[in-house]
């Protein structure tokens, strides 16, 4: 998946072709512009503004107390990069902003504009070499737009994920590393009543956690582990380990503890499931795969692993039936299961 330059008309679309563009400016200038002008409404509550119907110019600046000239030049570029349209002296969504952006996802678009803010200092940390980690902040806010985002963002594939992994009918326990927003053990345990859920995160994940599984309508199924899971004890019986979004958080040394931990927690039979970023095997990556790698170095000072990796640590864990899935509504993932 890549963003590319789309000619509006026919001149445009001749310019391309002529390949007398230089199409790595134009690129640098349309995201940086797009990316910019999307975050500065979400802030300033402008969609928000326009479906309540507060949608002139006028009630616009009066709402948001800002410069008149500032917030007319912001609702000319919102409309231009198709996120609003104009009728008359009234702005108005598109079919895609009403869909995407003031639907599920508006915590999600929010954390993307907390991640884009650690783009400040990319050349630094490059430089000097990456040191923060992500999940050492500790300000409420922070947390919010992070689970709450992520946990929206997840229902795209909550449901295709619990269907592959679907339980037996007997029951059973679920132990979700990581899993502080709750969705997947949440989808699992709608799936089969009779299946119990821990969930082990930082405490300030679980904090968060705890709403949500209620919200889910599971809170009596599920217990929280609260603590850094290199740390604290696990329990153990369970029939499902979730390693979701969290092996590129670790070192090489590291995951293959935590595998290793998980298959002495395993009952016989058990299984691990493994969804993180994908990094095919192969030289030339996919614009998903170049992009995570560095986002997960400026926020975390942590990396993407290749699949054969992977699939390594695993049998170094002694797990055998090692299979890998395609999703069909995250195609650009990892998905991986393997049984004790």
């Amino acid at each position: 998946m890549r963003l590319k330059l789309f000619p509006e008309n026919i001149l445009e679309r001749l310019a391309l072709l002529s390949g007398r563009l230089p199409e790595p400016l134009l690129e640098l200038y349309f995201s940086m512009g797009i990316s910019s002008t999307l975050i500065a409404g979400l802030r300033l509550n402008i969609f928000e503004l326009v479906k309540s119907g507060k949608n002139t110019w006028e009630e616009i600046v009066r709402e948001t107390g800002s410069n008149p000239e500032g917030i007319r030049t912001l609702l000319d570029a919102l409309n231009g990069f198709g996120y609003l349209k104009k009728k008359g002296d009234r702005y108005l969504l598109t079919r895609k902003t009403e869909k995407w952006i003031l639907g599920d996802f508006i915590e999600s678009y929010l954390l993307m504009a907390d991640i884009k803010d650690r783009f400040a200092n990319l050349e630094e940390v490059i430089k000097r070499g990456g040191k923060s980690d992500f999940h050492d902040n500790k300000n409420p806010e922070f947390w919010e737009h992070y689970l709450i985002g992520i946990y929206k963002f997840s229902k795209i594939a909550s449901k295709e994920v619990a269907f592959r992994l679907r339980m037996k009918r007997g029951g059973g326990r679920v132990l979700d590393l990581g899993g502080g927003h709750g969705l997947y053990t949440a989808t699992l345990l709608k799936m089969n009543r009779r299946l119990q859920g821990v969930i082990l995160d930082l405490p300030e994940a679980c904090k968060i956690g705890k709403r949500i599984v209620k919200i889910e309508g599971v809170e009596n199924r599920v217990r929280f582990l609260e603590g850094d899971m290199r740390e604290i004890e696990w329990g153990g019986g369970y029939d499902l380990v979730l390693f979701f979004n969290i092996i590129h958080i670790f070192t090489e040394e590291e995951n293959i503890i935590l595998l290793k931990r998980a298959r002495e927690v395993l009952n016989e039979g058990g299984r691990i499931a493994i969804l993180d970023s994908e990094f095919p095997d192969k030289e030339d990556l996919s614009a998903v795969a170049g992009f995570n790698q560095l986002l997960f170095y400026l926020i975390n000072n942590s990396r993407v692993f290749n699949e054969s990796r992977i699939k390594k640590w695993v049998e170094v864990a002694g797990y055998r039936r090692i299979r890998r899935s395609r999703l069909l509504t995250v195609p650009m993932t990892l998905f991986l299961t393997a049984q004790k």
